[in-house]
């Protein structure tokens, strides 16, 4: 159940990417929440990511070093037993009325 609602969001997330504004724009930044934080290291290092900041308890900001790698590396977290949800830090600009 837990990977059926993970990858209904991640299709959304993908989705929604695709048919949005082009004034909708990720960094290269992925926000992860994991169960418990004893796995972090190694995943910095088997997807050759770097920590950021900690957003929360166990919510984390982790710096992608080739952007072409975003949507790949968070789908691949996403897969990780331990991984709440991993996703693009999307940016969607204001526009004035």
């Amino acid at each position: 159940m837990r990977n059926l609602i993970q990858f209904i969001v991640i299709l959304f997330l993908l989705t929604t990417n695709i048919i949005a504004s082009e004034n909708q724009k990720y960094t290269n930044n992925i926000i992860i929440k994991l169960s418990n934080e004893k796995n972090l290291n190694s995943y910095l290092s088997e997807f050759d990511i770097e920590f950021d900041k900690k957003l929360g308890s166990n919510i984390y900001l982790l710096k992608v070093k080739n952007r072409e790698l975003l949507l790949d590396i968070a789908d691949k977290l996403n897969q990780k037993q331990d991984v709440f949800y991993a996703h693009p830090d999307y940016i969607k600009q204001m526009i004035p009325r």
